[in-house]
């Protein structure tokens, strides 16, 4: 399956005139990710071209899905330890930045059917669904048509697991 590149020939995200369309999907970024120069994402821009300034930008839709599916399982749930909607989702979108937490999380949880107390981990088959949850509250629902781009980065998507689950994997074999 040939990926398709929505942005121009050089490969970077134009400033778009058309502000219908949702950032997250501009810069191929449905999560809104934040740019952080500790985070070295695959596809993404370096900061010399990226030219919003605020938000991450990636080449493919599919990097900026799998780059969130790292920084919600394996930083936030595995690392920060915040295993239930409701913590990922204050941390995620804080109403101090000006977000209503509460009407997030009652979204991602109706959309995925997850209590936001319910228990989650970062190798959780429901990762991909809370990720597009997530997306649609960020970029609206027109970010549903980049579903095959989610399915492609849940693939590529690697969890990490506490060394002793892994060592005992390992012998198991």
């Amino acid at each position: 399956m040939e990926r398709q590149n929505f942005l121009q020939p050089d490969c970077y995200v134009p400033k778009s005139k058309n502000h219908e369309t949702p950032r997250g999907i501009r810069n191929c970024n449905p999560l809104n990710i934040r740019i952080n120069a500790k985070n070295n994402w695959q596809g993404k821009y370096p900061k010399e071209a990226n030219n919003d300034g605020e938000f991450e930008q990636f080449n493919f839709m599919y990097q900026g899905f799998l780059a969130a599916l790292k920084l919600i399982g394996n930083t936030y749930i595995y690392r920060y330890r915040l295993n239930t909607l409701a913590a990922i989702i204050n941390r995620w979108a804080p109403a101090e930045d000006g977000n209503d937490p509460k009407g997030y999380l009652e979204k991602v949880c109706a959309w995925t059917g997850i209590g936001g107390l319910e228990p989650i981990s970062n190798h959780d088959p429901r990762l991909k669904n809370i990720v597009m949850a997530m997306a649609v509250v960020e970029c609206g629902h027109e970010i549903k048509h980049y579903n095959a781009a989610l399915n492609e980065a849940f693939e590529q998507f690697k969890p990490l697991f506490p060394k002793m689950e892994r060592f005992r994997m390992k012998n198991e074999e």
